[in-house]
């Protein structure tokens, strides 16, 4: 339901994480994605219905991660706002969405799953925005950015390492209370922001994608 920025990587140059939904309602996690490499046609987007062949990451024991296989991308159909009402999304969403964040923490302790999940917090209190530690990328992950695609086409610019940090500060009802946590937010590479010379943001947007995966039978 969301894909992650992109990272430098050895195998991939730059790859990115997303997590999905199958026909089923089963959480799977799909890496590497190296988004900017696909050919347009492969260039999945939020509320998709894509056919996919994947196989159990053999180093991920976690157990929603999948690897994918990015030539075998086959976009079958956009799920609509049905108008402005959205009630096919929501649907689709509503279908997973747990009660609250304790629910799902609970159930991942006990069973070391899942460790995807969606919830509705009951608000959301702020957007925070922080300056990263290291805003440049280092020399290696520059070596990784800069090695050449054995297929597929570069991307006519270099990834941009952003440097902020966004989370959103919310909280969640838990018994008679309610508590309050904070999430990182994952965005796509697309991202327009100014910065102000103080640190601050004077404009951000950003593009999540909500991805519904179908696996092979």
């Amino acid at each position: 339901m969301v894909r992650t920025y992109p990272v430098p990587a050895t195998r991939g140059i730059e790859v990115s994480c997303t997590a999905a939904l199958t026909s089923d309602n089963e959480w799977v996690r799909l890496f590497p994605v190296p988004y900017r490499f696909l050919d347009y046609d492969k260039r999945f987007s939020k509320y998709q219905w894509i056919d996919v062949d994947v196989q159990k990451a053999a180093n991920d024991r976690r157990p929603e991660s999948y690897r994918i296989n990015p030539d075998s991308i086959e976009i079958i159909e956009t799920v609509g706002t049905d108008k402005g009402t959205w009630h096919n999304r929501s649907a689709i969403v509503g279908r997973v969405t747990a009660c609250c964040l304790c629910c799902l923490q609970a159930e991942q302790q006990a069973n070391d799953a899942p460790t995807l999940g969606v919830f509705r917090p009951t608000n959301i209190r702020d957007l925070v925005i922080e300056p990263e530690a290291n805003p440049e990328w280092t020399p290696e992950e520059l070596g990784k950015l800069s090695q050449q695609p054995l297929w597929g086409n570069a991307p006519a610019s270099k990834l941009e390492k952003l440097g902020h940090r966004f989370s959103y500060r919310f909280t969640f009802p838990t018994g008679h209370a309610r508590r309050e946590a904070t999430s990182s937010r994952a965005l796509t590479g697309n991202m327009e922001r100014s910065i102000g010379a103080a640190g601050k943001s004077t404009a951000t947007a950003g593009r999540i994608n909500f991805v519904n995966v179908q696996k092979p039978s």
